[in-house]
């Protein structure tokens, strides 16, 4: 079977394959689907962990923002994130879209 392998170069397709992986990461926002997975679990988990969610990005606000209104989130976690997220912006590239958006 070595034999097989030993003709067909791989490289190509293995390095297409890490691009579409890289770039589908990149424009998955993985702070929010957390957010959303915590919330949808919780009624199923003895200690729900609100800490944690706390500490997360602000690319989490419409999630965040939807468990606050829905009452699934106390507002001191809210708070507690929103205070974690509020860092002063002292160069251009540390712009964040979700920041500006969510009115930091």
């Amino acid at each position: 079977t070595i034999f097989i392998w030993k003709g067909i170069n791989l490289f190509k397709p293995i390095l297409f394959a890490a691009a579409v992986i890289y770039l589908s990461l990149n424009f998955f926002n993985i702070d929010n689907y957390i957010v959303n997975r915590n919330i949808a679990l919780s009624p199923t988990i003895r200690n729900f962990d609100e800490e944690y969610l706390s500490v997360l990005s602000f690319d989490a606000v419409s999630a965040m923002g939807k468990a606050l209104a829905e009452n699934k989130i106390s507002i001191e976690t809210y708070n507690k994130w929103l205070k974690y997220n509020m860092v002063n912006q002292e160069h251009w590239y540390e712009y964040n879209y979700y920041a500006a958006k969510g009115g930091r």
